[in-house]
């Protein structure tokens, strides 16, 4: 008995996407590290801008809760789907090699009490037994390839919503550092407005000076112009005492 070429077609095709979905179970597992270094970024980041963000007030620190909130709200929402992704599912596999031992065994043992050669039995039971591994490659192939489908999208919207986390926390840690570097350089030049008032006192060259404001220069500057107004004549910056001079002319006098 010939083998046939469609059953031996049949077989390398479906064996390829057999192992071709065994592999793609596999690669949901391979990308959970990229997943963990994304999540080390993230809390790395937080974590080196917190003290920034405790101390932010105002609109700031209300724009920050915003991006804080939403980078929370993306990070669970992508480790729900990553969960999602790896929760256990029931995949399809041939049968084991014992079983199949004994079912060839069992198979040309068949053939041969219905009365064939040797030969022929070998040939009509691997006919037989390669249109139940065909049978078993399409039943393990369909219930696979559902199950990795189902897998790779939610691992994708897993990764577009920890995309979408750290770019927010990226936008977090830029307000921060903008913040933070805006503060430690000041607000901005300072107008005429904000400067302190001055005025100026009257020296006796005729120049001006500063001095604060609201005072009376001929009060505030020791031996200036009160000395003088005391004195009467100006000569002298300091007032005698008029009991010293009524004292020395009365010396004179008795002299």
């Amino acid at each position: 008995m010939p083998p046939d070429p469609l059953l031996e077609q049949l077989e390398r095709t479906l064996a390829d996407s057999y192992k071709r979905e065994i592999e793609a179970e596999e690669n949901v597992w391979r990308s959970l590290p990229f997943f963990a270094a994304t999540f080390a970024l993230q809390f790395a980041g937080l974590a080196q801008a917190r003290d920034w963000l405790l101390a932010m007030q105002g609109t700031t620190a209300l724009v920050a809760i915003v991006l804080l909130v939403l980078a929370g709200g993306s990070t669970a929402l992508g480790l729900l789907f990553l969960a999602q992704s790896i929760a256990p599912a029931e995949f399809r596999y041939l049968s084991r090699e014992t079983e199949l031992l004994r079912y060839a065994g069992a198979l040309r043992e068949q053939e041969r009490a219905a009365g064939r050669e040797a030969a022929e039995a070998s040939a009509a039971a691997l006919a037989s037994f390669r249109a139940t591994l065909v049978a078993q490659y399409a039943m393990a192939v369909d219930n696979n390839r559902a199950i990795n489908r189902r897998r790779a999208t939610r691992r994708t919207r897993a990764a577009l919503a920890i995309l979408c986390s750290v770019l927010l926390v990226t936008a977090l840690v830029a307000l921060t550092l903008g913040t933070n570097m805006s503060h430690a350089t000041g607000a901005g030049p300072i107008h005429d407005s904000q400067k302190p008032a001055e005025s100026t006192l009257a020296t006796g060259s005729g120049a001006t000076r500063p001095g604060p404001t609201g005072g009376d220069s001929a009060t505030t500057r020791p031996g200036g112009n009160a000395g003088r107004a005391a004195d009467g004549g100006g000569a002298r910056g300091m007032v005698e005492p008029r009991s010293g001079g009524t004292a020395a002319r009365g010396a004179a006098a008795g002299g």
